[in-house]
């Protein structure tokens, strides 16, 4: 059975979920702000991404990667940053599997809101947006296995 990190990237709220044996076993995020350069954010999160996974054992990866046309808010710098994350956690190792999902695949329209009340219905006790994708996408994969 594997150890799975799923993710649900982005540059200053890299939401996580940890699942051993098809059993939620943590769940957070690391946050990094946007006065330090792009370098140490990445250092940042690819810290703690090694920490969860030599913690847990971890050998597999799932995540959520922006629809292809969305464009965020913010522009496309945001997703130049995203890029160089996700590219970050996935050097990391020699991943058994890695799997990656688009919002619209594995959420549909849900909104972060709802998706929250969903995760809450199911005893998750999750306040952050990021953690609770992490979470429902975790809840997803593991449901489509």
């Amino acid at each position: 059975m594997s150890n799975i990190l799923v993710l649900d990237p982005s540059i200053s709220n890299f939401g996580y979920c940890i699942v051993q044996d098809d059993e939620i076993v943590n769940y957070g995020h690391k946050r990094t702000y946007s006065k330090y350069p792009l370098h140490k954010r990445v250092k940042t999160i690819a810290d703690e991404i090694k920490e969860q996974v030599e913690q847990y054992d971890v050998d597999s990866l799932v995540y959520e990667y922006p629809d292809k046309g969305k464009y965020h808010p913010t522009g496309m710098q945001t997703f130049v940053k995203l890029g160089v994350a996700i590219g970050a956690v996935l050097s990391l190792y020699d991943w058994d599997e890695v799997c990656q999902y688009t919002p619209k695949e594995w959420k549909g329209k849900t909104g972060k809101e709802e998706t929250l009340e969903e995760i809450s219905d199911k005893g998750f006790d999750v306040k952050d947006d990021n953690v609770g994708d992490a979470v429902a996408l975790a809840l997803y994969y593991r449901d489509k296995k």
